[in-house]
């Protein structure tokens, strides 16, 4: 730098680097910014994973992951989000056991879009209150877009982004690590053994079939906000996950979230309605979501 300014190439004005060629000022600017924000896509996936692993003991309780150490349990938890990956991190893991030697876990290895996924799935119940308590469809598209930049990225295909996408991306890591940092502090993790929360858990291994068919269904999803106008009205709410506390979720009108209340479900067998398109009648709006009541009636009649 300081030859540089020796031969004239650079010179400073008001505090800013000016260079000789406006295209080379152009390059130095571009670099800086594709370097910032491959920092920027790692710290965040570093801290979000940070966050993941302080609650992981509520994650076991939440997915009802069972299993006998970490890397079953986790496994089990990643067979909800995206079981087709599960074969690939497997992979790496044996990799980095073969290359370098270290025994690595399935969050080590898991993608930026995984830890997204996760976060999206427990956001009421664990990790709202480290993104302000705001609700998910404000940082939907801040996390969605962070993650879809991370492999073009990391494999140095940063021209499959615009200057534009660049500088959103970069905007989303900051805000999203600002806001991480400033909650972080003050949120008691969980300090329970999630060994011991496990055991409550049978081994999701066994239940291959009600876990592949929830991951097929739970991407239709498209986190559409609810504007209200369902409420009160019948429509078909297709199921696609039984939650840990026994009720059931899916989407209406095929793109808005819905929920099922344990209370309309007790006696039933939950597996046999995942995949399934119900009769339901909108009760209310609850944290973003349709409430919704099945219709029993027209079940049995069908």
């Amino acid at each position: 730098k300081e030859e540089l300014f020796n031969l004239g190439y650079f010179r400073e004005e008001k505090g800013n680097l000016v260079t000789i060629s406006e295209y080379f000022t152009d390059f130095l600017s571009n670099e800086k910014l594709q370097i910032d924000i491959w920092d920027n896509v790692i710290n965040l996936e570093k801290k979000l994973k940070q966050v993941i692993e302080r609650e992981f003991p509520k994650m076991v309780d939440h997915f009802e992951a069972g299993g006998k150490n970490t890397n079953e349990i986790q496994k089990n938890i990643l067979r909800r989000v995206d079981h087709s990956a599960i074969p690939r991190y497997e992979t790496f893991i044996a990799n980095n056991k073969k290359t370098f030697h270290k025994d690595s876990t399935y969050f080590d290895v898991m993608s930026l879009a995984d830890a997204v996924k996760i976060i999206r799935n427990c956001w009421e119940d664990i990790f709202s209150p480290y993104f302000d308590n705001n609700p998910y469809s404000e940082w939907d598209h801040k996390l969605s877009k962070c993650a879809w930049a991370r492999n073009p990225i990391a494999h140095g295909h940063e021209e499959y982004l615009t200057d534009a996408d660049k500088k959103e991306i970069d905007a989303y890591c900051k805000m999203t690590f600002d806001v991480l940092t400033k909650t972080i502090g003050s949120i008691r993790a969980d300090h329970r053994s999630f060994l011991n929360v496990a055991k409550k858990y049978n081994d999701m291994t066994k239940n291959d079939s009600t876990t592949s068919k929830q991951t097929e269904l739970a991407p239709h999803i498209r986190n559409n906000t609810p504007n209200g106008s369902l409420v009160g009205k019948r429509t078909e709410m297709e199921i696609f996950q039984k939650g840990s506390n026994r009720n059931l979720s899916g989407i209406v009108e095929g793109k808005y979230t819905a929920v099922i209340p344990k209370n309309y479900l007790l006696g039933k067998e939950l597996e046999s309605l995942l995949g399934k398109r119900i009769p339901v009648e909108i009760e209310k709006m609850n944290n973003g979501k349709y409430e919704a009541r099945p219709i029993w009636r027209d079940i049995h009649n069908e």
